[in-house]
């Protein structure tokens, strides 16, 4: 009789985590297609907020790369970790100055996101706006003390991306005065 009721515990058990996967799933899913419905029916039927797909993306990953601000205060309400990185070491703050969407950016900021994490190759989100030259997001970085003057792992500089990319504005931006104390400090 122990047996067949450990038989069954096992059994219930494997089942349960097969139906937590698949909520997992469905809630991974519906971030990447920004299908708010879904989302909501995995996360009632207990998906968890911060689960990571293959490429270690969690959902809150997933809609900052698409832009969907839409969603971020919601999966932010929900429990979603705004400092999860994905596998690259990517972290929503990258991806929200990527396509410098301030919404987001904000959003992440206000939240608790580290305006000095770094991906794979140790750049922060400001280095990140230096390539793409989006000021604005740029802006808000600067305002809560991000570093135009810190290196990645090569010795690259936010300030020498604006160089390479050419975006003369934001590289007057980061070259202001009242920037400079990084300069020493790095």
């Amino acid at each position: 009789m122990k047996f067949l009721v450990l038989i069954s515990l096992f059994i219930n058990s494997s089942v349960c985590a097969q139906q937590k996967d698949s909520l997992n799933q469905l809630l991974l899913a519906a971030a990447l297609h920004g299908n708010v419905q879904d989302i909501k029916k995995a996360l009632e039927l207990g998906a968890d907020i911060n689960a990571k797909n293959e490429q270690g993306a969690t959902a809150l990953n997933m809609v900052c790369k698409l832009s969907y601000e839409f969603l971020v205060p919601f999966l932010i309400e929900k429990g979603a970790t705004v400092n999860s990185p994905n596998n690259d070491h990517i972290y929503p703050l990258h991806y929200a100055v990527e396509y410098d969407n301030v919404a987001i950016v904000k959003a992440l900021l206000k939240n608790g996101a580290d305006i000095n994490v770094l991906d794979g190759i140790q750049e922060t989100p400001l280095h990140w706006a230096g390539w793409t030259g989006n000021i604005r997001a740029a802006k808000m970085l600067l305002k809560r003390g991000a570093n135009p003057y810190k290196g990645n792992n090569s010795g690259v500089t936010p300030i020498d991306l604006t160089i390479r990319q050419e975006h003369k504005k934001l590289q007057r931006l980061f070259q202001k005065r009242k920037y400079r104390h990084f300069k020493a400090s790095n």
